[in-house]
């Protein structure tokens, strides 16, 4: 077994056992073992081939720090059930690996085995939130709420409000309607009173979730059953009044309308209408809005309640009503509509809706009236007449309708009209559109009075720290009860602004005159960030080492963000300049998107599509000066002509930070000294780099690949070492010989890796008592949108875990904090950031007398065996 085998050799012994192994694929499989001049062990060979399954176990030179006693090779994870005991050799539940690791024996195998055996003691709990949901959530996303407002983050609501601090940024609290759902919220609503809170997520079949805003308990929980594959809803409202009834649109292709009484009989939830609304190919529907001001109109014939939906080239009138029951006692509501007539306006296509107070009852038409005497009628009623609704178009313009036509057109905006919303008073109305403007109009006789703008608000201006076209106005809301007529707008950057002043301005501005244009109010306004967000989706996180409360995003489009975990604000924010060279040909995705910051804390590298590699400096915790490129990295040769720029997908600063490994999407490392320059390119590799970890010494670092591969380079040389710590540098079966954990294949991860690999990160924390996971593991979507932690090491197959779901897109990266008592995790196409407290941490302490007693005594066992 000492001996040792040349590819030649390989090649040879597999055409003895009828395989077929070209000499250049045989040199390929021992440089992937390690070899060291072509040659390995025969017992690696062996083992690799699965030779032995029942003999002893497979030992080799021992590692620095362990005698051949105590060091063992292995392929796969521990079963649960073995006793902790050395294994017996051979494959146990193996994963696609490349890699035979080394790991401990004897009594520190038994404790690590016992220790896997159990669940983690720890607990998340949201802490901060930065971004919502709004550009995915459907219909309207934000609602204003006594204090603040309530908006989509995920796959749960955030009600943020900010505190009672001087400063020209103030501290921002959240609190968190959370628990109810599994996949991402799509749709939001409150009731008219802004007591109770109801949202939806994008399951299959979709649940529907009732909240009490002031406590934050979870009222009902129901799924809805549209009688078609609906995955999601395209629309959400509370019925005025106690809000009792609940509207529901699916998102199937008749976008079917569902009523409920979320509080029926025993408690449970009843359907009591439903009705198809509109053929099309979901979301044709963008909004249902009730008429709040229908009982100030009510005659001797009125409807229980009174909405509209609206969408592509749609506008619909809808009446619940009271009739008797069928079953001759009680009685039930009945679902009726009527569409609404453009009268010769363009069809256009409705993205937002309000209804006006006031109006005055519009009399039935003679044929109508006719109709009603013909089936027994004495005296026809008067018809009900809502006031003016009020609808923004896709393409800027405000229609008016009354009597169910369009009566009006009004051109608001430059880009479509993302919210209207009505002041307390009910005689000024506010309108925010795509293009960051929002303007205020009178409103006179329940509907808009005549000419032009009173005023205008420009959000670009308004010293809001966004960038680029992140303001666009995506949602609008005013709360009635609001005594500071504080309107609520949420941008299409995942922002959601507080503006204060807006309504007070309009009734102070001039009238317009002539072509002059609306008065800019934008100096008389306040605007403060209830929660700042990303344009993109955020696919990085890096958590600074020196700071708890400080940490960093970066998103596909290149945009990197510094927050404040302790105040909820952005600190700072830079688009890094994009690179024509790298976006050609470059699929924006995770896997060329990192991030890491310097042991100082004063650098941090950053590398997207987008903009290639960077480093910036951080910026002040007050945001003067902000963050600011300092270097750029320079194009790396590709490796055959006319392939496209290679990408960075894996960055990792050495401990003294002095030097930058970042790993390219073709396997290749490159290395860099102060100021990006280039020191040497590491090649070994056949695969995506998935992450790089320096030993704490930093003569190395450990790489690992797509393809389940794990490479050690020396820092100094970039030559490939042995993957063993054989000659005593550090070792894979050592977790503590390195500075980070972040590698899918080890012996560390053995329970977990196999699932792992090529479609989750890892993530150790820096006390080395829990190991993040996201994005993979098995159990479906919900698994892939949870943050998962296990026990680290964890060298048992299917190792418990405790999941934590708040993401509403697959978790792309995370990140453990200062003294591990945060992390932070991005939940990628739901552009969220949220940071997560950690809970229970205090060691062993938390452990039961039985499990403690079975860990004894496993190790006692062990102990007798090896003395005997």
């Amino acid at each position: 077994l000492g001996a040792s085998v040349t590819a030649a050799g390989l090649a040879k012994a597999c055409s003895a056992l009828g395989v077929r192994l070209r000499p250049a694929a045989a040199a390929a499989v021992l440089t992937a073992m390690g070899a060291e001049g072509a040659r390995v062990p025969v017992w690696m060979v062996l083992e690799r081939l699965g030779v032995g399954k029942s003999g002893p176990p497979l030992t080799g030179t021992g590692a620095a720090g362990h005698s051949d006693d105590d060091v063992m090779t292995r392929r796969g994870p521990f079963h649960p059930y073995e006793s902790g005991a050395r294994a017996k050799g051979g494959r146990l539940a193996l994963y696609p690996s490349h890699l035979t690791v080394r790991c401990p024996g004897g009594p520190e195998q038994a404790s690590i085995v016992a220790d896997s055996r159990r669940l983690p003691l720890e607990t998340l709990r949201p802490r901060a939130v930065f971004g919502c949901s709004v550009a995915s959530a459907a219909a309207k996303a934000v609602w204003a709420a006594p204090g603040g407002a309530v908006a989509p983050a995920g796959s749960f609501a955030v009600i943020s409000r900010a505190a009672a601090e001087g400063g020209a940024r103030p501290r921002v609290q959240q609190r968190y309607l959370m628990g109810g759902h599994s996949f991402e919220v799509c749709a939001l609503a409150l009731s008219e009173c802004r007591t109770l809170a109801t949202t939806a997520d994008d399951g299959l079949p979709p649940s529907i979730a009732v909240w009490d805003v002031a406590s934050g308990s979870l009222l009902q929980r129901f799924d809805v059953d549209s009688g078609a594959r609906a995955r999601g809803l395209v629309a959400l409202a509370l019925a005025p009044d106690r809000g009792e009834l609940l509207v529901a649109v699916a998102a199937d292709l008749k976008h079917t309308i569902s009523v409920w009484r979320w509080r029926g009989e025993l408690g449970r939830p009843t359907l009591v209408a439903r009705a198809p609304s509109l053929q099309g190919i979901p979301p044709a529907i963008f909004g249902l809005n009730f008429d709040l001001h229908s009982r100030a109109r009510k005659k001797s014939v009125a409807p229980t309640a009174v909405f509209a939906t609206l969408g592509v080239r749609h506008l619909r009138m809808w009446e619940l009503t009271e009739v008797a029951a069928k079953s001759g006692s009680g009685t039930a509501l009945d679902l009726t509509s009527k569409s609404l007539s453009f009268a010769g306006a363009p069809l256009a296509t409705l993205v937002s809706a309000l209804f006006l107070p006031g109006g005055r009852p519009a009399q039935r038409r003679p044929w109508e009236c006719a109709k009603r005497r013909r089936h027994g009628e004495a005296r026809a009623s008067p018809r009900l007449a809502t006031a003016a609704l009020l609808t923004g178009t896709s393409d800027g313009q405000i229609y008016v309708w009354q009597d169910r036509r369009c009566t009006r057109r009004v051109q608001a905006h430059s880009r479509h009209v993302g919210g209207l919303a009505l002041s307390p008073c009910g005689t000024l109305l506010a309108s925010g559109s795509a293009d960051g403007s929002v303007r205020c109009w009178a409103v006179r006789d329940g509907s808009l009075a005549d000419g032009g703008a009173l005023c205008e608000l420009r959000l670009s201006a308004s010293g809001v720290p966004m960038v680029g076209g992140e303001l666009g106005v995506a949602a609008m809301d005013c709360f009635a009860g609001d005594a500071e007529e504080r309107l609520i707008a949420a941008t299409a950057g995942g922002a959601v602004l507080c503006l204060k002043g807006v309504f007070a301005a309009a009734r102070l501005a001039p009238p317009p005159r002539g072509d002059d244009g609306p008065a800019d109010v934008t100096a008389e306004v306040t605007t403060q960030a209830l929660v700042e967000g990303h344009a993109a989706s955020a696919l990085a996180v890096a958590a600074c080492p020196t700071e708890e409360d400080a940490l960093y995003t970066l998103t596909e489009a290149g945009t990197l963000a510094q927050w404040d975990a302790a105040r909820c604000v952005c600190v700072s924010r830079v688009g890094l300049a994009a690179d024509p060279l790298h976006a050609q040909g470059a699929a924006p995705g995770d896997e060329t998107c990192c991030l890491a910051v310097a042991p100082d804390g004063q650098r941090i590298a950053a590398a997207s599509a987008a903009s290639g590699l960077v480093v910036t400096l951080r910026a002040d915790p007050s945001g003067k000066p902000p963050l600011s490129v300092a270097t750029r990295a320079a194009e790396l040769n590709t490796r055959r002509a006319g392939e496209p720029p290679q990408l960075f997908c894996a960055l990792a600063w050495s401990p003294s930070g002095e030097a930058l490994a970042a790993g390219l999407r073709d396997g290749r490392v490159a290395v860099y000294g102060a100021g990006l320059t280039l020191r040497f390119v590491c090649d070994g590799l056949s695969a995506r780099v998935l992450s790089i970890d320096w030993a704490r010494d930093g003569s190395a670092f450990m790489v690992s690949s797509n393809a389940s591969e794990v490479v050690v380079f020396d820092g100094e040389t970039g030559r490939q070492c042995a993957l063993a710590g054989d000659t005593g540098g550090p070792s894979l079966s050592r977790h503590s010989d390195w500075t980070t954990w972040s590698s899918a294949v080890g012996f560390p991860v053995m329970g977990v890796g196999g699932a792992l690999v090529g479609a989750s990160r890892v993530r150790a924390s820096h006390g080395r008592r829990l190991l993040a996971l996201c994005g993979g593991g098995g159990g479906g979507d919900a698994a892939k949108y949870a943050v998962q932690l296990v026990r680290f090491p964890s060298v048992v197959a299917k190792a418990p875990r405790t999941s934590f779901g708040g993401h509403g897109g697959r978790v792309r990266d995370l990140a453990f904090g200062v003294g591990d008592r945060s992390l932070v995790s991005v939940g990628g196409t739901d552009r969220t950031a949220i940071v997560w407290r950690v809970e229970g941490d205090d060691g062993d302490a938390g452990r039961s007398e039985s499990e403690a007693s079975d860990e004894d005594e496993i190790v006692s066992f062990v102990n007798s065996i090896d003395a005997s």
